[in-house]
């Protein structure tokens, strides 16, 4: 018998008597055990001390009422809990929680539908084909840019690239001539590795690819085989295009081509294959210049979907775009020239124009004649310094 403060007393002692759990009271028969334990008493909150009253020790006052029934009863008790897990499993709950989810993310649903008509059929063909059965029968290729399209969706990183992309092969054919300008692909004998592929493609480049191209953009495209490969818009250094019968050559008839480029042609076929290589295309250009940069552009989008039909991604690190040393001629340079439209863009434009409106300029000329050509780096050095600066504060500061 222990002597304990009962807290609702107000400082009265009461004599409580402490049984452990697990010790029936010899006085009390645990099959009559009167008290009911309501699911709220189970699990629920504990005393004032913010105890759990489950697991505690009985307590029985000399009144004779019991505060929790003895063991026997406790585990008869049927817990809620056990009721809700036998209606709807954890594997059913989380699977409601992922249909909920793809039903608010229609995109990521078609993707994953997209994933699973791939793996279960084996093949693209068949997967299209179970995708969209009329669309196969009568535009095949349609339907199977919408398949991949939702197979691989292009996010807006990979459209600033390809758009940059496109904009650089236009200068490109800008700057040497529709006429000169030529497709140039590179693929494997073998299968190697996309670090094997560019050790050898950095070697061939380095005896020779200068003499056969001057200037060029190179992007390297994994195929739906896991194989990669490499595509080039390159300036060859002649006239290719005048002349050159596209239809024949379709047929195999290649006499419409000038002699410098058979000679090319020539040429590579003997160097190719000391370097790994297999077969290889050099043509020109057969339609018009926006047409070319568009499709050079979608060059990167055409891999990414590719990897994801094959299951072989571009290692991360590996370089998939490449530029000539001689690259002056770029105008777009992805993803800065995309800046003006990410939120540090929006703050610098915002600074920009408070300056511009406490010094009464109206335009960029007004503020290089009065703050001189440097005045935009004068600016960014004012707020690296003191990112709380005002705009008045930095316009004052700019005054020579």
């Amino acid at each position: 018998m222990h002597t304990k403060k009962d807290p609702s007393g107000k400082g009265v002692s009461k004599n409580i008597e402490l049984v452990p759990v697990g010790v029936d009271d010899p006085s009390t028969d645990s099959c009559q055990c009167q008290v009911q334990v309501s699911a709220a008493t189970i699990g629920g909150a504990g005393d004032e001390a913010g105890l759990s009253a489950v697991g505690r020790a009985q307590a029985r006052t000399a009144a004779g009422a019991t505060a929790f029934p003895c063991l026997s009863c406790f585990n008869a008790v049927r817990d809620p809990l056990d009721d809700r897990i036998n209606d709807k499993s954890i594997e059913a709950e989380l699977a409601s929680v992922h249909r909920d989810w793809l039903r608010e993310h229609p995109r990521e649903a078609r993707r994953e539908q997209a994933n699973n008509l791939l793996r279960s059929c084996g093949s693209l063909e068949a997967a299209i084909r179970a995708d969209d059965p009329a669309g196969y029968c009568t535009d095949f290729e349609g339907a199977e840019e919408r398949f991949l399209r939702d197979l691989c969706p292009v996010d807006s990183a990979a459209r600033k690239r390809a758009t940059a992309l496109g904009e650089n092969a236009k200068a490109l054919i800008e700057l040497v001539g529709l006429e000169r300008v030529g497709f140039v692909t590179l693929t494997f004998a073998d299968k190697p590795s996309v670090k094997e592929a560019q050790r050898r493609l950095y070697s061939l480049m380095r005896n020779h690819g200068r003499e056969w191209f001057a200037r060029f953009i190179r992007v390297g495209e994994m195929q739906v085989r896991g194989v990669v490969h490499y595509h080039f818009l390159a300036e060859i250094g002649f006239d290719l295009r005048t002349g050159f019968d596209f239809e024949a050559v379709g047929r195999g008839d290649y006499r419409s081509a000038c002699p410098e480029l058979r000679n090319l042609w020539r040429e590579m076929r003997e160097i190719l294959p000391r370097y790994g290589f297999g077969r290889s295309e050099v043509m020109p250009i057969k339609s018009t210049l926006e047409a070319a940069a568009r499709y050079v552009g979608k060059y990167l989008s055409k891999g990414d979907r590719n990897a994801a039909v094959g299951g072989v991604q571009w290692p991360k690190g590996a370089r998939r775009l490449a530029y000539s040393q001689r690259g002056a001629w770029r105008v777009w340079k992805s993803p800065h020239c995309f800046a003006w439209r990410e939120h540090g863009g929006e703050v610098w434009r915002s600074i920009v124009a408070g300056v511009a409106d406490e010094l009464g300029c109206r335009n960029m000329d007004e503020l290089r004649e009065k703050l001189g050509s440097r005045w935009a780096w004068r600016l960014q050095q004012i707020y690296k310094a003191d990112p709380e600066c005002t705009c008045v504060e930095a316009a004052w500061r700019l005054l020579p």
